[in-house]
Formats: structure tokens, C-alpha cells, sequence
């Protein structure tokens, strides 16, 4: 779980290949983990508010990169995550998507990842 949150950070700026369910949606659970501790500290510590935007704003980019991979492990093109900008409709059809599973062998996009980690 550990190594999926790990390459969201490497993978910083990674906007082509392929992710797998499971590393988007433990990176998104550490996100979730790691901001739910800090509005704690931040609602007992005011000076951890600072940090709280500053982790929130760090994670957007390599957030939207994440998702553009996991939307071409599903073949569609990660232009699709703009539907993110469409009020109700958008995220819910987004999140349907990334809970789909992946293409099966390559893709347009690139290699199974799913494969590549097994062998």
C-alpha cells in the first residue's frame, strides 16, 4: 500500500502510462488519511493550518496526474477529467470510472500495469 502512495509522488508529473485501481485508490486513501490528521492538528493547533495547505495544494498536480493514468488504463483519454469541472454529473460519472477495472493487455495508452507488477 506503502509503494502505491510513494510512486503518486514519483510520478509527479507523469501524465502518460497506465494506473492500476489499486494505486489510485490507496494514493487517494493516504491523501484522505494524511488531510483528515491535519484538520485535527489544525483545529488544535492553529499553526497546522499552514500545513494543511500547503500538503493540500502540493497534492493537486501529481492528484490530476494519477487520474489522467487511471483513466487510460481504462482506455479513455485523459481529457475525460475535465468532466471533474461539471457540477454533480461530472465527478459522479468520473468515479464510476475509476472504480472500473482496467483494460485487459496493452492499450493505447501503454502496457498492463497489472502484468508489469506481477512479473
Amino acid at each position: 500500500m506503502l509503494h502505491y502512495y510513494m510512486d503518486f509522488w514519483k510520478k509527479y508529473l507523469c501524465f502518460h502510462g497506465r494506473a492500476r485501481r489499486a494505486a489510485f485508490w490507496y494514493a487517494m486513501l493516504m491523501n484522505f488519511i494524511i488531510l483528515a490528521v491535519l484538520v485535527v492538528l489544525m483545529n488544535s493547533i492553529p499553526t497546522f493550518y499552514y500545513l494543511y495547505y500547503l500538503y493540500d495544494v502540493a497534492g493537486l498536480i501529481p492528484t490530476i496526474a494519477l487520474g489522467v493514468r487511471r483513466l487510460h488504463d481504462i482506455g479513455k483519454s485523459g481529457l475525460w477529467y475535465l468532466l471533474i469541472l461539471v457540477p454533480l454529473v461530472g465527478p459522479v460519472i468520473l468515479l464510476i470510472w475509476f472504480c472500473r477495472l482496467g483494460d485487459y493487455g496493452e492499450n493505447a495508452y501503454g502496457p498492463d500495469p497489472k502484468v508489469a507488477e506481477m512479473a
